[in-house]
């Protein structure tokens, strides 16, 4: 077991390690979650590179939502809003494929667990959303061949579900990605009811959210365009 003196000398790939083979290893016995949580802001998320960074956030979630504890689900929101944060500061460039789709899914599936389980627990939307934003554009720009057709549809359902997908900058290149028989023919039904379900979740906002509640909306609504 992880003890506070110990913690103390942990640097970030420590720390890393010990999540992600934990979470990796589906550990059911309760950990130090928020000893973690305190050394990572003691060390500056700013000294984390990208896959430490990733490793964290991925191994964070899975097990704050199998752990369930009230000290526990706290130390995973402060773990992933300060991830989320560094990312917002620092932008993803420089992350690979697996780093940008871990670290996604980790924040969109926290949000999301959250909801639905009623822990009032989720990251501040001003500082999820904007990294999710960053983290879907850093995977856009670095071409999305570099994901197989299961991570590509697990990036855009981290994206979409919220609601920080722009189809005018994703839709081409998505469109392309699609459009090659050999990526198609290899998505699994899961994989392509998801890419889906994220689209058709976008296209509602689109056409039915009322545009002055739509983020950074620049419709007229046609009532006061008369």
């Amino acid at each position: 077991a992880m003890q506070g003196s110990k913690a103390d000398g942990w640097m970030p790939q420590d720390l890393s390690n010990f999540l992600w083979s934990s979470a990796a290893l589906r550990c059911d016995l309760p950990l130090p979650l928020e000893l973690i949580a305190q050394r990572a802001a003691q060390l500056t998320w700013q000294q984390f590179k990208p896959q430490e960074l990733s490793i964290c956030m991925w191994a964070a979630y899975t097990l704050g939502v199998v752990d369930g504890r009230g000290a526990s689900i706290r130390a995973v929101k402060r773990m992933l809003q300060h991830a989320a944060r560094e990312i917002r500061v620092r932008g993803a460039e420089d992350f690979e494929a697996r780093h940008l789709l871990n670290s996604a899914w980790a924040l969109a599936r926290w949000q999301r667990h959250c909801r639905l389980v009623g822990w009032q627990q989720e990251c501040k939307d001003y500082v999820c959303r904007p990294a999710l934003r960053i983290l879907a554009e850093a995977a856009k720009n670095g071409g999305f061949q570099r994901f197989r057709p299961h991570e590509l549809s697990r990036l855009i359902w981290a994206v979409a579900s919220q609601s920080c997908l722009k189809l005018r900058p994703m839709g081409p290149p998505l469109l392309d990605y699609v459009r090659s028989p050999e990526k198609l023919v290899a998505f699994d039904p899961d994989a392509l009811v998801s890419l889906v379900t994220s689209l058709a979740w976008i296209l509602e906002r689109l056409v039915w959210e009322l545009p002055g509640r739509r983020t950074h909306s620049r419709i007229v609504p046609e009532s006061s365009s008369r």
